[in-house]
């Protein structure tokens, strides 16, 4: 499906940059709608015959305002991309990366972790995020399938992506 590959590209040759951006597709579509997930998947799956990789990184960042400003159709939107949209492409996406032992890259947030003023409901999306990324990744250990990590925002720290991984793979041995 098809990504921003810009950083990847940046550091492939030619050849392998230009062998990515024939092998991408386009889906249009509203990921948090059962269907449009489920078609996303299956579009990816009709075109490269597997799927290794799944990157839940769509959502938004609607509004700036204290909790009891903030607008009700807004959070409902941000509840509806950040959180609905990640579970629905997780839930079609499983069996298949299953079968690959694919790997899932979740988008976080350090609001996510530490909570932001006027920054509420995003920041409780992104720490439903990192809840539900590290609960997938306890799941697929445990059955040696998928692997999960997340990727916070500019502040991350790589420490913490491997602190991740190394928590993920002791989840093996269980």
């Amino acid at each position: 499906m098809y990504a921003d590959c810009r950083t990847i590209q940046s550091k492939m040759s030619r050849k392998q940059s230009g062998m990515m951006a024939a092998k991408r597709s386009l889906s249009a579509g509203d990921i948090s709608e059962e269907h449009s997930a489920r078609e996303c998947v299956e579009l990816a799956i009709k075109k490269f015959k597997r799927l290794d990789v799944l990157v839940n990184n769509a959502g938004v960042f609607l509004d700036n305002a204290m909790t009891e400003d903030y607008p009700i159709a807004d959070f409902d939107e941000t509840i509806r991309m950040n959180i609905r949209s990640a579970f629905m492409m997780t839930r079609f996406a499983l069996p298949y990366l299953k079968k690959t032992r694919g790997n899932i890259i979740s988008a976080g947030s350090e609001s996510g972790m530490i909570g932001l003023a006027q920054n509420t409901s995003y920041g409780g999306t992104k720490g439903w995020m990192h809840a539900f990324t590290r609960g997938v990744a306890v799941e697929q250990a445990k059955m040696e399938c998928a692997r999960t990590v997340f990727v916070q925002d500019r502040s991350t720290r790589r420490g913490r992506i491997k602190r991740l991984a190394r928590w993920t793979r002791r989840w093996k041995r269980v």
